[in-house]
């Protein structure tokens, strides 16, 4: 008997902690929810592949300063009426530009101009998903909500609808009656379907945002919502517009861009401008089927050069005009397109600053117009528990109260949204 019990202790001790572990799902957090999808996002991983490219680009940006090498050997056979045999020639050469118009100097400006375009980039896809996730977060927040009041309104039709069927079979109230409190009953939950599926498609468009897979189970962690974070007093406009142009990765691409035109434009003058080369090489040959010894042959054919190059460009067939034109033309265009993102950031920030502000007012008028609803719908259910009022009337405020509920629900999480990507943009 001791035995059987020990058996079944340490079974329990092994399993319930492996069943109760399978049984919970994990709770995370906004901040949890960010931070992992930084991590495993494969847009990212994707774009950060970009930056081992760089590197390649900066590392061969450089080597275009050292001097290239190269070395051949090459067998020969002649025939003819005056020598027939085998012969060798073996050579090692080398060049270096001493100038190239300023390109390769140009050119390693660009893979570091580069590199940073692929940190902004970087920085803008994690902006973007910080942006989705906390959107799609708080949508669940919203529907679970949502899912509460619906519950609630439905136990209420529920109770409604029983005390109906008592007063029907009192002879106080009409059939017709009981049949609109039972429609009552069937929309309330409809309601809570309809809010389940709701909250559950959101859940899943969150796990799809952090990169789970099919078998991953996930849950957000709720937190109440103060009445002091929808109200909250909101920066200045023109401050956080400021702040926004200083922070946000698009307006940061932009001035890269405006960088890498310009020096795209240097690079296209540099192909009107000479290029001078340095060369040199040494070499020897042989001869085969000789009396001559081939370490003597090779000896007294060595020989050494050295050159001094000069390329001056005179007509390109329009072809260095053209890339000089287009570049200028790509100048004034980068200055268009800063100028758009500017617009479109003020756009922005002034769209989503109104949001805020209409929504605080809103779930202030929201507020005050649901007390004054559920004050109403609390007398006239009373009564129709009372057998003093008829259902028309109870289902009447029913579905005041039930708007009220939601303007109030919409102007909260509208308010609370607005302000958080507000913050975003802001840096906070």
């Amino acid at each position: 008997m001791k035995y059987k019990q020990i058996v079944v202790f340490l079974f329990l001790s092994f399993s319930l902690p492996y069943l109760y572990s399978q049984s919970v799902v994990k709770q995370w957090t906004l901040e949890e929810c960010i931070n992992y999808a930084f991590e495993h996002n494969l847009d990212i991983k994707k774009v950060q592949l970009s930056e081992q490219e760089d590197e390649i680009d900066r590392k061969q940006a450089i080597a275009a300063f050292f001097p290239s090498l190269s070395g051949s050997i090459s067998q020969n056979y002649t025939h003819g009426q005056d020598a027939e045999g085998w012969s060798g020639s073996y050579s090692l050469g080398a060049n270096v530009d001493l100038f190239r118009g300023l390109k390769n100097y140009r050119t390693l400006q660009q893979t570091k101009l580069q590199k940073e375009q692929t940190a902004t980039s970087i920085q803008q896809k994690q902006y973007d998903i910080k942006i989705s996730i906390t959107q799609s977060y708080l949508q669940i927040l919203y529907y679970q909500e949502a899912l509460d009041i619906a519950r609630k309104n439905m136990e209420v039709a529920q109770s409604q609808m029983e005390r109906g069927k008592v007063l029907l079979e009192a002879g106080t109230s009409s059939k017709s009656e009981y049949a609109a409190l039972q429609a009552q009953f069937a929309a309330m939950s409809t309601q809570v379907v309809t809010a389940q599926n709701a909250l559950d498609n959101k859940k899943l468009q969150l796990k799809q945002l952090l990169e789970l897979g099919i078998d991953d189970q996930m849950d957000i962690e709720s937190f109440e919502i103060q009445e002091s974070q929808i109200l909250a007093t909101l920066d200045d406009k023109k401050q956080i517009y400021q702040k926004a142009l200083q922070n946000m990765p698009e307006m940061r691409m932009a001035e890269l861009n405006k960088e890498m035109s310009a020096l795209n434009y240097k690079l296209a003058i540099s192909n009107c401008l000479p290029s001078l080369t340095l060369g040199g090489s040494i070499g020897t040959s042989n001869v085969y089927n000789t009396a001559q010894d081939f370490g003597e042959q090779m000896k007294n054919q060595f020989r050494q050069s050295l050159s001094l190059s000069l390329s001056v460009p005179i007509f390109t067939k329009l072809q260095t005009y053209a890339t000089i034109q287009k570049a200028k033309l790509q100048q004034q265009s980068v200055v268009y397109d800063y100028a758009i993102a500017e617009k479109n950031m003020l756009q922005t920030i002034e769209s989503l600053y109104q949001d805020a502000l209409a929504a605080q007012a809103q779930y202030l008028s929201s507020k005050q117009q649901l007390e004054a609803v559920e004050l109403s719908y609390e007398l006239v259910a009373d009564k129709f528990n009372l057998g003093m009022q008829n259902a028309t009337d109870i289902l009447v405020e029913r579905n005041n109260l039930n708007i009220a509920q939601q303007n109030v629900l919409q102007a909260k999480f509208t308010a609370l949204l607005s302000q958080l990507v507000l913050n975003i943009y802001q840096g906070v």
